[in-house]
């Protein structure tokens, strides 16, 4: 038995469909750009599912690996890192990224404070950024 009307669902979803387009400037998901695609179109997915799950997922895995071999390094016995070439540039790969990052936040910032009607920056470009930063810096 639903106790939730058809009305209330759809009114649910049109405040969801908002919400994703004042976060990411486009829906979410969108069938006919993903599945229903003609003969001459690939499929894709939207602006907001690239920005999103696709940018923020490795980040996640990230975290739950980390989550689950923290525990096995604080119970090691060796624990100390050896600077060797592999270990500087990857330090060094990382600064880097860490760089480009910072300054496409400048850019961001300054599409974000133009005039331009063409440029739109919604609030998922700042999250990205952000989540970046906390993958690089991880």
């Amino acid at each position: 038995y639903s106790f939730i009307s058809n009305q209330s669902c759809n009114d649910s979803l049109k405040a969801q469909d908002n919400m994703t387009n004042d976060f990411c400037g486009s829906d979410f998901w969108n069938s006919s750009i993903t599945w229903e695609t003609g003969e001459d179109r690939a499929p894709d997915f939207t602006p907001c599912f690239h920005k999103t799950v696709i940018s923020w997922f490795p980040t996640l895995v990230l975290l739950l690996v980390t989550s689950i071999e923290l525990p096995k390094y604080h119970k090691s016995e060796s624990r100390d890192t050896p600077w060797n070439l592999l270990n500087l540039t990857k330090t060094a790969l990382t600064c880097l990224l860490m760089i480009l990052t910072i300054i496409e936040l400048g850019f961001t910032i300054a599409t974000d404070l133009d005039d331009n009607s063409l440029t739109n920056i919604y609030p998922v470009d700042y999250v990205n950024i952000a989540v970046m930063m906390i993958t690089y810096a991880w």
